[in-house]
């Protein structure tokens, strides 16, 4: 027993030098579709056999595109030397907010995309890599709906913003909840591509601060049901004033409709018309627009009562 002992804690030993560690920095500039991707997470990884890939480090590209990182991965003989390859994954969180690109039918996860794998250096080269698909696509759009937010209200989103983009439970198109933006599989836009278009993703991420300030998941699914969210809709669509405000509040957010001039508001083109002008009236800023929903929640569903609590915080109304 004692031998098989020590014979166990010889080979623990021998095991353990079998394993090598590499250092490397790489360099490069990430793309989507020719154009520089901005602060989006790249790590910098080891394919393995006998494990799970190693990460070097994890860094995120600068205002064009370019990124550096580096660091240590471990490695064991039967690998050979490393095989370092670049991943790319759709995820930002910092001054301007957090953002998810999710896929994944069954089981949504950070979506990513990864270069082949180059001969190991120390210090490697990976040139200008270049994507083109919906992933990256909606990524770089939800992302500049993310700056644009912060720059015209001086804020965050109140909540981290997921993207799924292969949600089996839709209705026909892109939908929103508190906190995330359900993309239907096979998802087509006006324009012809699969991926989520900028109008769209302010359109969407403006249901979300809607939804998020005017109450909890369990209030939006009331809502839902009420006033029939989950449909195709247009500017001039005449439905009820609860679904005109919420698509017209997001019309507004993504300068949409802007010919509508009625004061029909169970026709969303008019409520945006309408926001448009009160805004204008009442010398507000995007930031006062925001703060009517979140210090009211529960209570707006038309865009009467939006009006109505605008003046009792700011003194101003249609």
């Amino acid at each position: 027993m004692k031998s098989l002992l020590c014979l166990t804690s010889m080979i623990g030993v021998c095991m353990l030098g079998l394993v090598t560690s590499e250092s490397a920095t790489a360099k490069g500039r990430i793309l989507c579709n020719g154009t520089p991707m901005k602060y989006v997470q790249v790590s910098l990884k080891d394919s393995d056999n006998l494990s799970a890939d190693d990460v070097f480090g994890t860094t995120r590209t600068d205002s064009d595109g370019y990124f550096t990182v580096s660091g240590y991965a471990d490695d064991d003989i039967f690998s050979g030397a490393p095989d370092p390859y670049i991943e790319v994954d759709y995820y930002y969180s910092g001054y301007y907010g957090t953002l998810d690109i999710q896929d994944g039918i069954i089981i949504a996860t950070t979506a990513y995309d990864r270069t082949n794998e180059k001969s190991y250096s120390s210090s490697l080269d990976f040139g200008s890599i270049n994507f083109n698909n919906k992933k990256c696509k909606t990524f770089q759009n939800m992302l500049t709906t993310l700056i644009d937010y912060k720059t015209k209200t001086g804020i965050s989103p109140p909540v981290a913003i997921e993207v799924d983009l292969d949600s089996v439970i839709n209705g026909g198109t892109p939908y929103s909840t508190t906190d995330t933006i359900h993309v239907p599989t096979g998802y087509i836009n006006y324009f012809g591509g699969d991926y989520l278009d900028l109008t769209s993703c302010k359109h969407e991420f403006a249901h979300i601060i809607r939804h998020y300030y005017d109450g909890s998941y369990a209030h939006f699914l009331s809502d839902v049901a009420s006033y029939w969210y989950l449909r195709n809709h247009d500017c001039t669509l005449q439905t009820n004033y609860g679904f005109a405000f919420n698509e017209g509040w997001a019309e507004y957010w993504a300068n949409s409709c802007l010919s509508s001039t009625g004061t029909d508001y169970t026709i969303e083109g008019n409520v945006a018309t309408a926001l448009r002008k009160l805004k204008t009236k009442c010398l507000s800023t995007e930031l006062k627009m925001v703060n009517v929903l979140k210090t009211y929640p529960g209570s707006i569903h038309s865009f009467a009562e939006y009006n109505n609590k605008n003046y009792s915080l700011y003194n101003c109304k249609l």
